[in-house]
């Protein structure tokens, strides 16, 4: 079986949405897993990552952030970096060649402080960074040679 590795910077936003998203589609020949360069420390997943994955019905595991290693790298077949500034800062990145996306992160989008849960304009946000990471997802298997098949 084949694995597509998502990266983002904490591995509790942009990567955990990108990893359930790909895994809930049931693709039978390729999983997803995820890192991040700077793993968060404080939580495991972003209350904001768990909104999103809630709101569209996508199942997601509840487990502690992961460190990008090059050893976890190598035992995957495909790289995905969420934005090029978590590729800039990763000398470990910049020696492989990754696909590197443009997502930017929810804290970026707003001024509002992320603790703020009852935000519209964090969930506005966090629902923009969920749509483009499935776009970008929809992009990424229309370009794989073989189409691998879903299993509903």
């Amino acid at each position: 079986m084949q694995s597509v590795h998502f990266i983002c910077r904490g591995n509790r936003f942009r990567s955990r949405i990108a990893e359930s998203v790909f895994n809930s589609l049931n693709i039978s020949e390729i999983r997803a897993v995820s890192s991040g360069i700077e793993p968060a420390q404080d939580e495991i997943i972003s209350p904001w990552a768990k909104f999103v994955l809630e709101e569209y019905n996508i199942p997601f595991e509840i487990k502690p952030p992961q460190l990008t290693t090059k050893e976890l790298l190598k035992k995957s077949d495909y790289l995905i970096v969420l934005s090029r500034d978590v590729y800039n800062d990763s000398p470990i990145l910049n020696s492989l060649n990754p696909i590197v996306w443009d997502v930017i992160d929810i804290d970026k989008r707003t001024k509002v402080p992320l603790s703020c849960l009852d935000s519209i304009e964090l969930k506005i946000a966090a629902r923009e960074v969920f749509k483009e990471i499935n776009d970008n997802i929809n992009k990424f298997l229309s370009k794989l040679p073989k189409n691998p098949s879903i299993n509903p």
